[in-house]
């Protein structure tokens, strides 16, 4: 890890609602990077301010241990102006062409954000920026952020009265998800003036509770993925048959109407003379986890299929350095009558030992408990795939959510295994 100290500024007068800036005449913040801390990483940044204003650049590498994109991040510890009553945070950037990056995150802590266990949360919410060398402004609502703790959602942006003490601040690159050098100009972060929503108002926990965010879920479902542009979803890759000679393919494509299309055919492996197979998969791995599902029976999925199809497969995957291989998996059918419809499979459908030839369970949940998903996988969610598996046959499958069902409220989480950004703001 290496760590490059400066000090920037920040503003004292809560009426200004300036939270950063660079000209030299406020209270100073302290800022540095923080690069890959764990696990090898190799990606490296720097930051230094010049004529009023911050500038971040570095090259965000993959992880040799885990073979995915690791991170770059800016961060500072201190108290900031007490902004209660806005709506979120304007910040002022500009990124030049040649930045291979364009997608980050702003990340806060607050003083009174804690679980109820007492664990500390960590608010994040993603922006894009226009790669023009030209500074602009770009709002994300406190509506935007979501709070984590241990890489689980806790469901809930910072509350009302936990704004008048946020003691961290930072930015990051994890939102890519992306190998690639970059470049970021910060010249300034500000508050958006607003009055306090009612709703607002209606997040906060009763009596003791009432600075401490709950934990709970939606009483029916929990989101996993979608794809209607309204939450940053996870990037997706494509595996088709790698390897003895397979020829099957498919192609995946995210499109305008907020679903994903998955495509393909797959064809008959020459030297097995069985079907192959087209996997498309999640690729936050095991940096980022999807929200906690463990009180919940049902993985459903919402679609539809233009093309008769029988080889449909689900899989998620927990707990796991192997996720695409040691996946929980289950079949799934869907008509080809064009139709959306919801395709939900019990969970105790699903088994992590499964034929890597047919995609079939050797072992089924309902014969051996071992092989089905515990409440610790369901909380613990870190990969998502779909399958084509086990039929040869053209097909066509559009995708507009997959989430949990039947879902009752979810109490604190207990204590997991050690992940990559356990501990990352502490």
């Amino acid at each position: 890890m290496k760590a490059v100290a400066i000090l920037l500024s920040v503003s004292a007068l809560a009426e200004s609602k300036s939270i950063v800036s660079f000209d030299g005449s406020k209270a100073n913040l302290h800022w540095a990077t923080v690069d890959d801390p764990v696990m090898g990483g190799r990606s490296k940044s720097t930051v230094s301010v010049a004529d009023g204003q911050a500038k971040w650049a570095g090259e965000v590498k993959v992880v040799p241990f885990l073979h995915a994109p690791g991170f770059c991040t800016l961060r500072a510890n201190a108290d900031v102006p007490d902004i209660t009553g806005s709506k979120g945070l304007k910040l002022r950037v500009k990124s030049p062409s040649s930045s291979g990056i364009s997608k980050f995150s702003v990340q806060l802590e607050t003083k009174e954000g804690k679980t109820a266990s007492g664990r500390q949360i960590s608010y994040s919410a993603d922006f894009d920026i226009s790669a023009d060398g030209e500074f602009a402004d770009y709002e994300v609502q406190w509506s935007d952020f979501k709070g984590t703790w241990r890489g689980q959602s806790v469901h809930g942006p910072p509350l009302k009265d936990q704004l008048s003490e946020i003691n961290q601040l930072g930015l990051s690159t994890y939102a890519s998800h992306k190998a690639a050098t970059f470049e970021l100009d910060l010249h300034s972060i500000d508050s958006i003036d607003a009055e306090v929503s009612d709703t607002a108002d209606e997040q906060e926990a009763p009596d003791s509770a009432a600075t401490s965010l709950a934990l709970s879920v939606d009483t029916s479902t929990v989101d996993i993925v979608n794809f209607d542009g309204s939450k940053s979803g996870p990037s997706w890759k494509l595996v088709n048959d790698p390897v003895m000679g397979g020829l099957s393919h498919s192609d995946w494509s995210n499109e305008a109407n907020g679903t994903a299309l998955w495509k393909g055919e797959v064809k008959i492996v020459p030297k097995l003379k069985a079907p192959g197979f087209c996997n498309a998969e999640t690729t936050n791995g095991w940096f980022g986890h999807f929200n906690d599902a463990s009180s919940c029976t049902h993985l459903s999925l919402r679609l539809r299929s233009t093309i008769p199809y029988s080889g449909f497969k689900v899989s998620f995957a927990a707990n796991t350095w192997n996720p695409q291989f040691k996946c929980f998996k289950a079949d799934f059918n869907v008509s080809a009558s064009g139709a959306w419809t919801t395709v939900s499979i019990p969970f105790d459908e699903f088994s992590n030992n499964w034929s890597s030839y047919t995609g079939e369970p050797i072992k089924k949940c309902s014969a051996d408990k071992s092989v089905c998903p515990t409440k610790k996988n369901l909380r613990s969610i870190q990969q998502v795939g779909l399958w084509t598996e086990g039929a040869k046959g053209q097909f066509h499958l559009e995708v507009s959510k997959i989430f949990a069902s039947g879902c009752t409220a979810n109490p604190a989480p207990a204590p997991t295994p050690m992940r990559l950004l356990d501990g990352f703001w502490n």
